[in-house]
């Protein structure tokens, strides 16, 4: 296992604040928040573009400002370390990824069940791609998988919503009947007596977090352009002080989630047909529920870790700065890729009881300290004192 290049005298201990950009920032003002901190014996800060902020992201306007915080942190022997997303989760760069790239959006795995009688079925279906409509007989509530069936050839789009216009569609007439919002319907005869739809439907991902869309971070190409956009742009401005002055640019909270791409290298890496068989990720009593839920929980980490663990912590070799930050790992053995691994204990209730089946690595402190002394890292970080409320005192 290769371990890290940087040197360890690059990180002291200490406080390293997240510095909220959330206003509209002025010289003054960035120099002497800089001095303060000084002043008070904070070693370095992250600086957080946030909600608020009214410099446009990654704009000229917006560098001029970082400008002067390097500057001013230099002047004042701090370190600096940047934070690579507007607000978060990291991948996005502020909407600049999406934004007129719709072959980037990240899409989600909607899985859902129905209980019909036998007979004639019709109902309406969540809009986006079925993936998955099996129907199974139900005996003793279970499921009977020995008889079950693909309904996916019974689905097709109709177009759900009426409408009424009057427009100049030719001299003569002007009335028109419209209809639009096309939405999977699935109409099927099924055997008497009650059965279970198992439903899997890929959607585009419309509420993640602060995004109407996000990233597909499982997407190389998708990956490669937040690089482009985001760290390439630091990296003209302030390469020079990478490694210097600044030290670090901080990940916070990206995961997989699904890709359009999963269901092709699944097929090439385990040789049987994932969208057949996501009926059984809903059912613990389907024969090949925990097969499919490790093969796909495998092929997902290890289509992250190339798309975006690899050629993340790569940029970051080759520009002489630390991959900092924090964000769910699925396996410990993730934290190598970071230069300095974090945690994040503060959704955690002290004395709430530990997850011993489920112990998340992210919330859990000894987990990433633990990677750091096992890869070779130079140090770990703690993401500490948030979500607590107003009236939270240190």
């Amino acid at each position: 296992m290769p371990t890290n290049t940087a040197a360890p005298a690059r990180l002291r201990p200490g406080i390293y604040p997240f510095w909220f950009w959330n206003d509209d920032l002025s010289a003054a003002e960035v120099a002497r928040q800089v001095g303060e901190m000084a002043a008070k014996g904070v070693k370095g800060f992250f600086i957080h573009p946030r909600q608020g902020l009214r410099q446009p992201y990654l704009s000229d306007a917006f560098f001029e400002m970082v400008e002067i915080a390097v500057e001013e942190a230099a002047r004042h022997r701090m370190q600096v370390h940047l934070y690579d997303e507007y607000p978060y989760p990291s991948g996005i760069a502020g909407g600049l990824v999406t934004l007129g790239n719709p072959h980037f959006y990240a899409t989600k795995l909607v899985q859902l069940k129905r209980d019909v009688e036998g007979g004639p079925v019709r109902m309406e279906l969540p809009r986006g791609k079925i993936l998955a409509c099996t129907a199974c007989p139900v005996a003793g509530g279970r499921a009977d998988w020995s008889q079950a069936r693909d309904l996916r050839s019974a689905t097709g789009p109709q177009l759900v919503a009426d409408s009424y216009v009057e427009w100049g569609l030719t001299r003569y007439n002007r009335k028109r009947y419209f209809a639009d919002e096309p939405t999977p319907v699935l109409e099927a005869e099924l055997p008497a007596g009650p059965h279970r739809l198992f439903l899997s439907v890929q959607m585009t991902e419309e509420h993640h977090k602060f995004w109407l869309h996000f990233t597909d971070v499982m997407n190389p190409e998708a990956v490669r352009e937040f690089l482009r956009v985001t760290h390439e742009r630091y990296a003209a401005r302030f390469g020079q002080g990478f490694g210097r002055i600044i030290h670090s640019i901080f990940v916070d909270e990206t995961e997989p989630l699904w890709s359009e791409r999963l269901p092709a290298a699944f097929a090439e890496r385990f040789g049987y047909d994932l969208c057949e068989h996501l009926p059984a990720l809903q059912d613990p009593a389907h024969p090949l529920h925990l097969q499919v839920m490790r093969d796909l929980r495998e092929l997902k980490y290890e289509m992250f870790c190339k798309s975006w663990e690899e050629p993340y912590r790569q940029w970051c070799r080759d520009h002489n700065i630390l991959y900092s930050g924090e964000k769910p790992s699925w396996r410990l053995a993730q934290l190598r890729y970071m230069d300095i691994p974090g945690c994040e204990p503060g959704h955690t209730k002290a004395g709430a009881k530990m997850d011993l089946w489920r112990a998340g690595i992210r919330s859990n402190a000894r987990a990433t300290a633990s990677g750091a002394y096992l890869y070779d890292k130079p140090g770990s970080l703690c993401e500490c004192y948030h979500s607590m409320g107003w009236s939270a005192t240190l």
